[in-house]
């Protein structure tokens, strides 16, 4: 795969007595999240602690998202406190990683934690509403999914598939019909998953 072919790379640079840049080690982390090699992830963040090499955001980001893939939400907090004691402010596909993961574990009210200090730093935006409204919808939290679109500035068409999803697992029937009755009033159109939510 890409990663090995990364990594490869990587090792190569060092064998010559180079020093590899935060762009090297971002693109392996980044090729290693896609291959889904979490650990191998995470030892980029101790190889490049090892080389006096600080990560970035972009470092931090593969490495949640690699762990985020897998549902490891253990790592994935430990990542972003790790983040922030280098002086790095998480990004929002970082935290909607964690959020994420916290929700397919059945951690809503974790996943509704991290996203109250996604909002408190500035990060409340779609994308980690949409993780937190799924992952209250996979516990079949019904009322707390309606309550985050309702909270969210500019929904999308997921972030009210997310919540006809919450609604179907719970049986809210009418809550459904009224969800697509209201896509229309912000112009959003529901699709036939939706229509399939309410039916």
């Amino acid at each position: 795969g890409q990663w090995t072919w990364a990594c490869s790379l990587l090792n190569e640079l060092r064998q010559s007595g180079l020093t590899p840049d935060n762009i090297m080690y971002n693109a392996t982390a980044t090729a290693l999240e896609r291959g889904r090699e979490w650990e191998r992830a995470v030892q980029i963040l101790e190889d490049m602690s090892i080389a006096s090499t600080q990560p970035d955001s972009l470092t931090y980001r593969a490495v949640v998202q690699a762990c985020g893939r897998l549902h490891l939400w253990e790592h994935c907090v430990s990542l972003l406190d790790n983040e922030s004691l280098h002086g790095l402010l998480p990004d929002m596909p970082t935290i909607a990683s964690t959020i994420g993961a916290c929700g397919k574990v059945g951690g809503w009210e974790m996943a509704v934690g991290w996203l109250a200090y996604a909002k408190h730093v500035g990060l409340g935006g779609t994308l980690a509403i949409n993780a937190s409204i799924s992952a209250c919808a996979q516990a079949a939290k019904w009322e707390q999914s309606l309550c985050l679109l309702a909270s969210a500035c500019a929904p999308s068409n997921v972030s009210y598939t997310v919540a006809l999803g919450a609604c179907e697992r719970g049986s809210a029937w009418l809550q459904s019909l009224a969800l697509l009755s209201h896509m229309r009033t912000v112009s959003l159109r529901p699709d036939l998953a939706d229509f399939r939510c309410a039916a």
